[in-house]
């Protein structure tokens, strides 16, 4: 059964472009952006940086050393992965707007 109209699901997998489905994929893609770019304004203090860099990858150590089923642990690595790249863009943003600002 597929979803309703006016979702994003009947969007994505109903395949459906009518205005309302249309609109709701809008609104989610908007809300998802915000939501990055937000995160992104965040971590451009560099302590925060350094803090979170450090933490995550404390987090990471203590995975690979884990006995969780390798699935798991792959994902969750995954995702750390991701966030060390975010606070590294981060950090390439801080570092581009002091530059500016100087």
């Amino acid at each position: 059964m597929t979803a309703n109209h006016g979702t994003r699901a009947r969007y994505v997998r109903g395949k459906c472009r009518c205005d309302a489905c249309r609109a709701a994929n809008t609104a989610y893609q908007r809300d998802r952006a915000r939501k990055y770019w937000g995160v992104r304004r965040a971590l451009t203090r560099g302590d925060d940086l350094d803090f979170l860099r450090r933490q995550l990858k404390a987090r990471d150590a203590v995975l690979a050393a884990s006995d969780l089923p390798r699935g798991e642990v792959r994902g969750r690595r995954d995702e750390i992965a991701r966030f060390l790249e975010l606070i590294d863009d981060a950090d390439a943003y801080r570092e581009q707007l002091l530059r500016v600002a100087s």
